[in-house]
């Protein structure tokens, strides 16, 4: 029954018009695939959007996945589902955001095939006079640095002009490198936007802890006094599901042990359980702890932000009794505001990391990034959107960049298209003259 219904499945998407647009660099070959795959060589292409027509509505979908195993299976990612009604004037105005980042970006793709022409005037027929939509004031708003404007400034943008920011929450897997002055950083420009509305905010910093572990590093049963102010995390086994839990001791009396949960709630637990959990070796001390985070600019910014927390999202946890890999690959924005006596949260969610490139510079310096921002009544927060954080101690971290191997050249861009006449059993190549030359001239010379 499988390979009849994936046959269907192929047979079928060679009937629908499809546009796949992805970054060239991040490509690999050997794959044949039914529909039209778009290259974009000349930036970072970093979005994560699809967009599904039907009849009445459409279908939008708008997060941190890559078209992948990882981003659609493996990873911790986040993604925003909308259904647009055509004749709703709410998503004939998202639908007209979209079709004005699919236009930006056609300069940018090495070709434009068939297929995303076909994409956009069936969006055309069924939502008629769609550039014609005006912009509504009510959110979410879907955004896009591809015509100029950062994705930053257009977020204070839909900031009412006299909100204040309170607090702000970053999470994503990938950060700005560190050497670069906190004035001109992502977190030193929320921080500037912020005194100019009134405040200094508070800042919950959310990194990717990729090595957390999953049980006690000794058999020697843990002592709470030589660990007080430090993380702990707690194996806990009810039924036939075993859970990982964290928390922080504070103070130990003769009948108690106090600490903070994950998300930094006060709790006690009694002693004599705690130390029994002690010896059977169900809860541990987690010692010296590693993320990744820009620790220098994170440094600076705690020299005028009084609260500066951090906060890990562990990569392993225990699922249907199974340990798995989960690696954050979420990227995620949280402003909590106020105005007079009203609080409310804008949130962003969507493709940027939170670095320079995708959130602060300017195309063309900029990645192509597209994202979703919300405005939610009351205060929001971290652990409320990403229940799997938690809080540690700023001094058990030690933050680390990550490191990258530098791409080397793509060869393939020296055929700038390739079709195959199937009745004529014709294969006509184009080569790109200067991409061949450039070739030739990079050793190890593959021609």
């Amino acid at each position: 029954a499988t390979p009849r219904f994936l046959e269907e499945a192929r047979a079928r998407i060679r009937e629908v018009p499809i546009a796949l647009i992805a970054d060239g660099s991040m490509l690999e070959g050997g794959r044949r695939v039914p529909f039209d795959l778009l290259e974009v060589h000349t930036c970072t292409f970093h979005p994560k959007l699809a967009l599904l027509l039907f009849d009445k509505s459409a279908r939008l979908l708008v997060g941190s996945g890559n078209l992948t195993e990882g981003g659609f299976k493996g990873n911790t990612e986040l993604f925003v589902m909308l259904d647009l009604v055509y004749k709703d004037h709410v998503g004939r105005a998202m639908l007209a955001s979209i079709h004005s980042f699919v236009s930006a970006i056609k300069p940018l793709l090495r070709s434009t095939g068939t297929q995303l022409d076909e994409v956009l005037r069936e969006l055309g027929r069924l939502c008629p006079r769609i550039t014609e939509a005006r912009p509504v004031q009510k959110s979410p708003h879907f955004l896009h640095n591809a015509s100029g404007e950062s994705l930053l400034e257009q977020l204070f943008h839909k900031l009412p002009r006299n909100a204040r920011i309170d607090r702000v929450s970053l999470l994503a897997p990938f950060f700005e490198t560190d050497d670069e002055f906190l004035d001109a950083s992502v977190l030193g420009r929320i921080r500037s936007e912020a005194e100019g509305r009134g405040k200094t905010p508070a800042f919950d910093v959310g990194f990717s802890w990729d090595d957390n572990p999953k049980s006690p590093p000794t058999r020697e049963a843990a002592v709470f006094e030589k660990q007080l102010g430090t993380l702990w995390c707690y194996q806990e086994l009810s039924g036939k599901t075993i859970q990982l839990e964290y928390y922080v001791p504070t103070r130990v009396t003769t009948q108690r042990v106090y600490h903070e949960t994950q998300w930094g709630e006060p709790k006690t637990w009694a002693l004599e359980e705690a130390l029994e959990a002690c010896a059977g070796r169900k809860t541990w001390p987690m010692g010296h702890v590693q993320a990744y985070g820009p620790a220098n600019l994170l440094s600076e910014l705690a020299k005028t932000c009084d609260d500066v927390v951090y906060w890990l999202f562990p990569a392993w946890r225990i699922e249907n009794e199974h340990l798995v890999h989960r690696p954050l690959h979420a990227k995620l924005l949280i402003l909590q505001c106020s105005e007079n006596d009203d609080a409310f949260t804008y949130v962003l969610v969507g493709s940027p990391n939170m670095s320079r490139k995708a959130l602060l510079l300017r195309s063309p310096e900029a990645n192509v990034e597209t994202a979703l921002i919300f405005k939610l009544p009351g205060i929001i927060t971290l652990p409320q959107v990403a229940p799997q954080v938690v809080r540690c101690p700023e001094g058990q971290i030690e933050l680390a960049e990550r490191k990258f191997n530098k791409p080397g050249p793509n060869h393939g861009l020296v055929i700038r298209r390739a079709i195959f006449d199937a009745q004529a059993e014709r294969l006509a190549i184009e080569w790109d003259l200067d991409q061949l030359n450039s070739a030739r001239n990079c050793p190890p010379n593959p021609w």
